[in-house]
Order: structure tokens, then sequence, then C-alpha cells
């Protein structure tokens, strides 16, 4: 369920007028925001998540760097957020506090995937990935179809569809 319908329905149950409701999304400053011109360098999958989480979906990134990286092997498959947590199919980079820095992974990324499970509100990953021009792969849950257009900004598997989301 997206956050506008979530939030129209519990509203609803209480009886408030729901074409009073409006959703207002995260947003970010684009004004720092340089999208980075497309290049033939290494190709880079990036994930975000600070937290060794099921919920986060995590393991489904890890099962999907093993189902890919035989196939792609120039691929990296980049979790940036934790260092404790090593994989054979990954790489780990620690939790980035500077803008300038995180600004610069998604600038060298080719896309953002989200594995996420659990109904995702508008993503600040989704918004920053987009707006340095790159695509996001998720699952469709939450929010993530209100952001991602399938087929244009990013790419929405069925939830918990590992292979789809691999394909």
């Amino acid at each position: 369920v997206s956050d506008s319908l979530f939030l129209k329905t519990m509203m609803a149950r209480f009886n408030y007028d729901t074409a009073n409701v409006h959703v207002i999304y995260n947003g970010t400053d684009f004004s720092s925001i340089e999208p980075a011109i497309p290049s033939h360098k290494q190709k880079i999958v990036l994930f975000l998540s600070n937290q060794i989480n099921k919920q986060k979906g995590v393991y489904h990134f890890i099962q999907l760097s093993k189902n890919l990286k035989p196939e792609f092997p120039d691929v990296r498959f980049l979790w940036v957020g934790q260092s404790e947590l090593l994989g054979d199919t990954f790489e780990t980079r620690g939790y980035v506090r500077e803008a300038q820095e995180l600004q610069e992974i998604f600038r060298s990324s080719y896309l953002l995937l989200l594995p996420s499970l659990w109904p995702e509100p508008m993503s600040y990953s989704v918004i920053q990935a987009m707006a340095h021009g790159k695509p996001v792969v998720a699952y469709d849950i939450g929010a993530n179809s209100e952001a991602i257009v399938h087929g244009k900004t990013g790419l929405l598997a069925t939830w918990g569809d590992i292979d789809q989301l691999t394909s």
C-alpha cells in the first residue's frame, strides 16, 4: 500500500474527510547535487543500510550479489553503511557522515538497489539516487511505486521475489 493510500485509509477510519488529506513527500536539496555524466567505468550496484536487518532486505542484497557476480564479474556490489558483515560477492563501506562523500558515492554508482521488505515511506535514498540521475531497482512496496516509474526511472519487482529482483 502506498503512503498516500495508507494515510487516507487510516484517516477514513476516524471519519476524517479524506478529500482534505494530502501527502507531503520528503525532499532533498537539489542545489548541492550534481548529476554525473554516465561513463564506461566499472558498474557499481549501490545498497545503503546502516543495519544488518532482515526488513531492510540485506539478505536479498547478498543473495542478488551471489546470483549475479558469476555472470557479471566486473560489477561491484557495494553496501554502504556497515562493515561488520563481509562477503565474497560484495564490498562494504562504513557509515558515511560527510554529504560530499555520499554524493561522490551516488555519482560513481550505476544504480541503487533497494531490496527493503518493509513498506518504506518515501525513501531519501531513492530521492537522492534519482537526483543524481541513477535508476532505482526495488520491491514494489510502500511508497516505492509512487517514486519509481517502472521502466523509466527504475524497476519494481514483486515484493519478496528475489528472482524477479535479480532479473
